[in-house]
């Protein structure tokens, strides 16, 4: 498999907007949201992100903490860069 050499960043968080509910937490595959100071999410997506081609933002084109967001705090950019099969 060739990987992808798009870079791999992490999201960016409207802390305004943040109710601290969790539930970012609760949908990374990869375990890269952990809840910090005052219930807000800290993102480790360069250091927790597999990369792996059956991840679900690889595969699927979405990302899990920002579509269960129901208060649009997690704002783009960032991207997950994936492993791909050569053709």
């Amino acid at each position: 498999m060739a990987e992808d050499t798009r870079a791999l960043t992490s999201p960016t968080l409207l802390p305004e907007r943040c109710t601290g509910c969790g539930l970012c937490v609760a949908a990374c595959p990869c375990g890269g949201v952990q809840l910090g100071e005052a219930n807000r999410p800290v993102f480790s997506c360069e250091r927790s992100c597999t990369r792996e081609a059956n991840c679900v933002a690889c595969r699927a084109g979405f990302h899990p903490c920002q579509v269960v967001c129901d208060a649009g705090a997690i704002r783009f950019p960032f991207t997950i860069g994936c492993q791909r099969e050569k053709g």
